[in-house]
């Protein structure tokens, strides 16, 4: 169902007024900066299940729109500056270099990575990590926190988004389209007193968003609106302050032993190229 969906889109998408794309191999160019080109089969996964047609055209439009900013950005350096300072190679490779061997610690967390942890494990943490952080009596909630032009064309669609409570992926998608940066601040559950601590949006505010069962604050200063999406609320005792430490405990353990196995994994790859001779150093000691 969700295949024909999606076929249904893009038929409509070519055969829309709003675009004038080039036919090729029954796969449309949706837009071309002299020898780049972006084509329909290109963006396919920005849409997702639940949109509607009009979402979607703004979503291509907007995603469409930022390509081709970047592609004559791009272009227009190539006209302007030196053949040295169009020589990229250096940070290329260095990026490069940088990607794989990150892909290649994913790889190894992946396989090594052990992500269980007994209550005894959290205990003993516990026992010698006291005292654990301070509890309050306020309310948590996991937030994300959007920054947007007050201007924006988009806002009231991102504001419809928080206030629905959409999911995740419908807001990163929308989010990533309006080139605007969701931060759902550390992915974690805070307490309403912290908020006004890092977020613009007082303690009265949250409390009245929170006993009322608002889903979105909202803030105009300097030009901008800052939103806050409540995504999750956990009022006291319904959510005991002992599963937070809890939650928090079993994050800072795993994280720990992902730390040892990066540096491990680091040390055994660099040892094994000395034995091997396939690396070299010629620094005296």
């Amino acid at each position: 169902m969700r295949f024909l969906t999606f076929i249904f889109l893009l038929l409509c998408l070519v055969s829309c007024d709003y675009f004038h794309s080039k036919q090729q191999n029954n796969d449309p160019i949706l837009a071309e900066v002299e020898s780049r080109v972006l084509r329909l089969s290109e963006v396919k996964n920005i849409f997702f299940a639940g949109m509607t047609a009009e979402d979607s055209l703004e979503l291509l439009k907007n995603y469409v729109y930022t390509w081709a900013s970047k592609c004559v950005m791009a272009a227009k350096a190539e006209q302007v500056l030196s053949k040295q300072q169009l020589d990229v190679s250096k940070e290329l490779n260095d990026y490069r270099m940088a990607l794989l061997a990150y892909r290649y610690e994913m790889f190894y967390l992946r396989q090594e990575l052990d992500t269980l942890v007994s209550n005894d494990e959290l205990l003993t943490y516990y026992e010698q990590n006291a005292p654990p952080p301070p509890v309050t009596l306020s309310p948590s909630a996991r937030v994300v926190y959007i920054k947007i032009r007050q201007t924006a064309k988009e806002l009231n669609t991102l504001r419809a988004a928080l206030s629905e409570n959409r999911d995740r992926q419908y807001l990163d998608s929308l989010c990533l389209a309006i080139s605007v940066q969701p931060d759902y601040v550390g992915n974690r559950w805070l307490d309403v007193d912290e908020i006004p601590d890092i977020l613009p949006f007082s303690k009265d505010q949250c409390n009245f968003a929170i006993r009322n069962n608002l889903s979105m604050l909202e803030r105009s200063r300097g030009g901008y609106i800052h939103l806050l999406g409540l995504r999750e609320v956990k009022r006291r005792p319904d959510y005991p302050p002992i599963m937070q430490l809890k939650e928090q405990y079993y994050n800072t353990i795993v994280n720990q032993r992902r730390m040892e196995l990066l540096k491990k994994i680091e040390k055994d790859v660099y040892n094994e190229a000395l034995d091997n001779q396939r690396l070299k150093i010629y620094i005296n000691e």
